[in-house]
């Protein structure tokens, strides 16, 4: 607790300075500066299969403290900066881009980015529904996350539709990323979303160690935590060396309800027996107090809620994750051939203003025959998250 009190007052200094900084704004294609950021303060109890010994256990953490920088170059040169300060006073550089965008040609990225994958993972940490993203991205590895590496990419949108491509560099990984939306119908009441998400990449000798925090990061920031193996590392020399992901998209939104699902494959192969992964979720949410899900075909992605009333915007939701993993017998641990669990959420989200948001996640997690040190394999969470941006 005490590390996350001095981060906050480290994000206080920051966003201080922040409001003391001028953005320029003037004619087109002058030179501007924007300065902003993220804090995340989040606090996780959990038990059953999400810790070892399956006794109820809590801890308190910083998610993000962020600090993020964009802006114009030229009319038509942007950039873009994040950093992340994590615990122990470590930064890392989170995105550090420029992009050129031609009116009506799209826009061109270079530097490092995450790439572009999936609906959920297109939407800001600030103004996901659950306090954290489906289970699902546990089996996609590191395809949504440029990591230690940079690349380029290519996206254009136009009324109704978008669609970007990209190759990236990683520490242990080179990828080609496609993504294609199609909105049928998209304005301010009605949004119907329709997409999919590929790769293909080449591995540097990747182990096919497959785990999941069945949604709660909590038990990676406690030692008693239990990160659920999906599928073990392999003992032997035997490593893969490619990977191919695909992603299935869809949402509808009118007025306060919204309904998204997404389906993602995942498939190891080349030097060891193939290992296949899928999973899926499904989530409705619904604004108490009548606001609308805002979404941009540029990105194809939903932003966030912005309250109409003095109490602020109240959103309630409920999301099922299913994921599950296949391979030869033997070789995802414990004899099994297949893997699978599932992670029921349900939460409230307050939206005080634009800048302040309070979250509540119940969780309930069950697998398929993985168990804890003591033979556990349902538990339960609750998460809480504070966050401001500035």
């Amino acid at each position: 607790m005490r590390s996350i009190a001095m981060h906050a007052v480290l994000a206080a200094t920051l966003a201080a300075a922040a409001a003391q900084a001028q953005q320029v704004n003037s004619e087109d294609g002058a030179p501007s500066l924007k300065i902003g950021g993220r804090l995340h303060l989040q606090h996780d109890t959990f038990d059953g299969v999400y810790s070892d010994d399956g006794a109820r256990h809590g801890t308190g953490y910083l998610r993000r403290a962020r600090l993020e920088a964009s802006g114009r170059l030229a009319s038509r040169l942007k950039y873009a900066i994040d950093v992340d300060f994590e615990p122990g006073g470590k930064r890392i550089l989170k995105t550090a881009a420029l992009a050129w965008r031609v009116p009506a040609a799209g826009t061109l990225w270079i530097g490092r980015f995450d790439p572009d994958f999936g609906l959920e993972q297109a939407s800001s940490s600030n103004w996901t529904t659950g306090i954290e993203r489906s289970a699902i991205w546990d089996l996609t590895g590191d395809i949504a996350d440029v990591g230690k590496g940079h690349g380029a990419q290519y996206a254009l949108a136009g009324a109704r539709a978008y669609g970007s491509v990209g190759a990236y560099r990683k520490q242990r990984s080179d990828d080609v990323v496609a993504r294609a939306a199609f909105a049928p119908l998209s304005d301010p009441e009605r949004t119907v979303h329709l997409g999919l998400s590929l790769a293909a990449g080449r591995l540097d000798g990747d182990d096919g160690r497959i785990r999941t925090r069945l949604a709660v990061r909590g038990v990676s920031e406690d030692d008693i935590g239990n990160r659920i193996t999906l599928a073990r590392a392999l003992d032997s020399d035997a490593v893969y060396a490619r990977r191919r992901l695909a992603a299935l998209e869809f949402a509808v939104a009118g007025g306060p309800l919204s309904v998204q699902a997404e389906r993602v494959w995942s498939r190891l192969s080349d030097g060891a027996s193939p290992r296949v992964a899928a999973g899926h979720y499904l989530q409705v949410a619904w604004t108490l107090t009548g606001e609308r899900r805002p979404y941009a075909i540029d990105g194809a992605k939903f932003g966030r809620i912005q309250p109409s009333r003095a109490i602020g915007a109240w959103e309630v939701f409920a999301r099922h994750d299913r994921l599950g993993v296949r391979g030869a017998p033997g070789l995802l641990g414990g004899g099994r051939s297949r893997g699978a669990a599932q992670v029921l959420t349900i939460g409230v989200n307050w939206y005080a203003d634009e800048w302040l948001r309070l979250s509540l996640n119940v969780l309930r997690a069950r697998t398929d025959g993985i168990v804890n040190d003591v033979g556990d394999s349902a538990g339960d969470a609750v998460s809480l998250r504070l966050q401001a941006r500035f």
